[in-house]
């Protein structure tokens, strides 16, 4: 998460008790303080800043500034409760450690970590499919919790009407047989944001031909790239000896819709940063591993978002042209950070462009590659005073690469025939081609009209181009077959037969009734 400089307000005269602890995303931030002294007199002295991680048991001495200054910075080296005290020093210089359990002035508590929002889409037995969302991370705010969905290709996102809560489950009001997309997002006490996004087919219907995209589809169908949006960056960026301390960063990425047209601000601009504010109540949340990687568009029948590793040899396939980009800022000096900036290369590293800055430094990035194909990222990160590492150069290989697959795999579906053995065997053969197949690429299911309801032959399995089946008592007459494959991007095909097949197993019996004779005349004609 982004390191930044906030501001925290905590006079000298403080010596109960604190509050409320102040709750922050922000692990580098400011500490003022105000002294006291008669009118006119000029302030004197040094302030000195005490912080304790166990509530006060312990107090260790965290730096001096005069006390003219008014202020301290702070850099949490990781997320956590800290408490702070200041002291004075006396006109020798001299200041009075506090006693252990002395109580605190100020509490922080400093959480970078987005809370672990998971989203899930079932069919029910009504013809309207059910969202269930779970958020396990105890500092979230339930009033925060935002879900909205699309239904069909109109791309027009509206809310979902229910109770505020950090799990739930409701029915999701739509067409039977249209494509249904669910976007979810609920912040934490914090600031974080989590968003999960999943889709499924209502029950009775076909899959759209194209329904991979969580976004509104036509906004953010896959396109032929055009001429490169990219900016080639400076060969060389000069280099300063005994710079201060350069921000270090990591990428991960979670594809979700991007909010453009945002303002690009200048490299060096300076940052501020908005005041903290305090929360009502601050529940303690654990900590947890920072979670970086992409979130794909999720298949049919719904699945929970997976987050991959992130392994710059092995890119992340997502089936969306347009998502974010996670970074995370470390070693944040005095001067805070001016810019955060993003590269990309299209062929594994041999060339690097400049993507753009990030507006208001605060992870994610949003990109958009505009097209399918292979991106590599990485990202620099210039401090307050204008220091940066060097762009990437030719041959360094990316922080993390992405494939974006917004192709459906391609079906050959063959007419399905009953065997004339009479044992009730159906053959069924098809042919799926896709760049990035899933483990568990096909299901098939069949109805007794082309428009369904579809009952599941099997669920998701792996390929074998084949299926013999063995004919239940009960199975009506005439059916349809539809074959969905799916790829690791999320996106779906779908192939039926557009004729029904005719399941007959009954054999006709024939006997022979009597001879009858002819007479001589009818046998001549």
């Amino acid at each position: 998460m982004l390191g930044a400089a906030g501001v925290l307000s905590v006079p000298t005269s403080a010596r109960g008790m604190a509050e409320e602890p102040v709750v922050t995303n922000i692990g580098h931030f400011q500490i003022p303080f105000d002294v006291e002294t008669e009118p006119g007199q000029a302030v004197q002295g040094y302030a000195v800043l005490f912080g304790s991680q166990d509530a006060g048991s312990r107090w260790d001495r965290l730096q001096s500034v005069p006390a003219a200054q008014s202020v301290f910075m702070f850099a949490a080296p990781r997320d956590g409760r800290y408490s702070f005290l200041i002291r004075m020093t006396d006109l020798q210089g001299n200041v009075q450690a506090p006693a252990a359990n002395s109580p605190p002035e100020l509490d922080v508590i400093v959480d970078t970590i987005a809370p672990d929002l998971k989203l899930e889409l079932f069919e029910s037995g009504a013809s309207q499919p059910v969202v269930n969302w779970t958020c396990t991370d105890t500092s979230a705010v339930p009033e925060s919790l935002v879900i909205e969905f699309a239904e069909g290709g109109n791309g027009r996102w509206k809310p979902l009407q229910m109770r505020p809560s950090a799990n739930g489950q409701t029915l999701i009001p739509v067409t039977a047989g249209s494509v249904v997309a669910v976007r979810a997002s609920i912040s934490d006490l914090a600031g974080n944001r989590a968003e999960a996004t999943s889709q499924i087919v209502s029950p009775g219907g076909a899959i759209a031909a194209n329904n991979g995209a969580t976004a509104a589809p036509q906004q953010y169908r896959p396109a032929a790239l055009g001429p490169s949006p990219f900016s080639p960056p400076a060969s060389s960026q000069p280099r300063k000896a005994n710079p201060p301390v350069k921000p270090t960063t990591s990428l991960g990425a979670t594809a979700s819709l991007p909010t453009p047209g945002s303002a690009v601000p200048a490299a060096g601009a300076p940052f501020t940063a908005p005041p903290l504010t305090m929360p009502a109540t601050v529940p303690m949340n654990p900590a947890q591993p920072p979670i970086a990687g992409f979130t794909n568009a999720n298949g049919y029948p719904a699945q929970k978002e997976a987050q991959a590793v992130v392994d710059p040899a092995k890119p992340q396939i997502v089936n969306v042209h347009i998502f974010d980009v996670d970074y995370q800022v470390e070693d944040v000096g005095p001067s805070g950070v001016g810019a955060v900036e993003l590269f990309v290369t299209e062929n594994g590293g041999q060339e690097w462009f400049r993507y753009g800055n990030d507006a208001d430094l605060k992870s994610p990035f949003h990109v958009d590659v505009r097209g399918e194909g292979t991106f590599g990222f990485a990202v620099r990160v210039r401090n307050g005073l204008g220091f940066v590492d060097a762009p990437p150069q030719p041959g360094q290989v990316p922080e993390i690469a992405v494939t974006v697959d917004g192709s459906a795999p391609v079906i050959e579906f063959s007419q399905p025939t009953l065997r004339a053995d009479g044992f009730g065997t159906m053959d069924l053969a098809w042919q799926v081609s896709d760049a990035h197949p899933h483990a568990t690429p096909v299901r098939l299911e069949y109805s007794t009209t082309p428009a369904g309801p579809w009952t599941p032959v099997f669920d998701w399995q792996i390929n074998h181009n084949g299926y013999q089946w063995a004919i239940r008592p009960g199975i009506p007459s005439s059916l349809y077959f539809r074959l969905l494959a799916r790829d690791e991007a999320g996106n779906i095909g779908t192939a039926q037969t557009p004729q029904p097949v005719i399941v007959d197993l009954i054999k006709p019996i024939g006997r022979l009734l009597r001879v009858q004779a002819v007479s001589h005349s009818a046998a001549v004609k």
